[in-house]
């Protein structure tokens, strides 16, 4: 695009490399990254840049990125971003000498305070001094630019407590000061009367500030602290915050939602008929049943909501080998097939160390071409829209094992780890043993073995 910055060309021509090799239309490939087709033809054009990384992630794996693609890849959309805020932000001219002529020399704070155009004159053009006793108003003292104290929920503005300059609070100065407007010094009299209120103003501020600090070694609630905007200190906020990434599991998935084989220690005469996988829980609860073979796993990691979190790494853990089960092995279905493979981290528990191995999935469009799902990598980093999602298929022919896993995340300086398993308890996966085999014939309505 005519124009656009190095870094958008760049990061453009890498997006439209990555569409080309997904092979995908940008109708088809809009649809898998659930955005619009002309907002995935502007991003592959330059013309804009993804606000949101995931999407661009998304894109990556589906093309099957490289890890070190993927690092490259993300360098290239934060140099395309900053070109493009900076393109986007114009140059405000900055005014020189304006703020140090005004305030002669001093900062230009004085401006910007209440009835500053009142206060102005007389707190920043004031007559150089050579004699201390000649001229109070050249000793420093509260004025409107300066901090204020906040009066109490209770206090009378202008009670003896209150540290206010009479010129700069008052809406006409000339007519609340109690001398001649003039650079030349006030009388002594109305010196030694300000000062007699300076210093009372002081011991009520030393004895408010005893009496608060008191108040909270007894256990009290300062008024202030309560009144102040945001949160108090001992507030809940900070016990309520987020302390890292969320996580829903389903212990109970099927191959193609229909396949699926568990142990059970009875007689097939009263083994009820297989049940749909929405309900698998619950009928093999009933009958202490046991994964046969092989369990699927589905974890759903979500981000904080204070900010987005990495998911660094997967192990698992396996807490008890026994020899594999003799129980016999049922069915719930005869062959349901179907052209997804889901890309998965395959387990097998038979290791001595067993790892979780991401393994691609595969599937077949319209046309009859096979087509890649890569599986998620980790590091693995989960946004609000972009949550992890893990399938995990584990594999036991010769023990019977429990088993559950770990996800460690990071989420700036804070770590945790996320254990999957099933509702606190592990996981059992069996080998099929020497036991017999039955499905379900629908037309006699019973366990026939194979």
């Amino acid at each position: 695009m005519t124009g656009q910055p190095d870094e958008v060309g760049r990061f453009a021509e890498h997006l439209r490399e990555l569409k080309d090799r997904t092979g995908n239309s940008y109708g088809v490939l809009a649809g898998r990254l659930h955005i619009g087709r002309s907002t995935l033809h502007r991003y592959c054009l330059g013309e804009t840049i993804p606000s949101d990384y995931a999407v661009v992630d998304r894109l990556a794996r589906l093309a099957g990125a490289s890890r070190e693609e993927l690092i490259e890849l993300h360098r290239r959309w934060v140099l395309a971003d900053e070109a493009r805020m900076r393109a986007a932000t114009p140059r405000a001219p900055v005014a020189q000498g304006t703020a140090s002529q005004a305030t002669g020399g001093t900062s230009g704070s004085a401006a910007c305070g209440p009835h500053s155009s009142d206060a102005g004159p007389h707190l920043s053009q004031a007559a150089p001094q050579t004699d201390q006793e000649a001229a109070p108003d050249a000793r420093p003292r509260p004025s409107a630019t300066g901090p204020q104290r906040a009066p109490s929920e209770h206090a009378d503005p202008n009670g003896p407590g209150a540290l206010v300059d009479s010129r700069s609070q008052s809406p006409h100065p000339d007519l609340t000061w109690d001398g001649p407007m003039s650079s030349q010094a006030p009388s002594r009299r109305p010196r030694k009367s300000r000062r007699r209120i300076l210093t009372a103003s002081a011991a009520v501020v030393l004895t408010v500030g005893a009496a608060v600090t008191a108040n909270r070694l007894a256990g009290g609630v300062d008024q202030r602290s309560v009144n102040r905007p945001g949160p108090a200190p001992n507030s809940s906020a900070s016990a309520a915050r987020p302390t890292g990434p969320t996580m829903a599991t389903d212990a109970h998935v099927w191959n193609n939602g229909c396949e699926h084989s568990y142990l059970v220690d009875r007689r097939p005469s009263v083994v009820p008929p297989p049940p749909v996988q929405q309900d698998a829980g619950a009928w093999m609860g009933s009958l202490g049943a046991v994964d046969g073979g092989r369990t699927i796993v589905q974890a759903t990691i979500s981000a904080p909501k204070d900010g987005d979190a990495v998911v660094q790494e997967l192990t698992v853990r396996v807490v008890n080998r026994r020899p594999s089960l003799n129980w016999s092995a049922f069915a719930m279905s005869s062959g349901c097939g179907g052209k997804l493979t889901p890309a998965r981290y395959a387990v097998d528990l038979d290791a001595p160390r067993p790892l979780a191995r991401p393994e691609n999935g595969g599937t077949v469009d319209d046309a009859g071409k096979s087509l890649t799902i890569p599986a998620p990598h980790l590091p693995y980093r989960v946004a609000e829209d972009d949550p992890l999602v893990l399938r995990v298929e584990a594999t036991a022919v010769g023990c019977d094992c429990d088993w559950y896993l770990e996800a460690q995340w990071t989420s700036g300086d804070r770590r945790g780890t996320l254990r999957i398993d099933d509702s606190g308890r592990p996981f059992r996966t069996s080998g099929t043993g020497t036991g017999k085999s039955y499905y379900y014939a629908r037309d006699s309505e019973g366990w026939a073995a194979y």
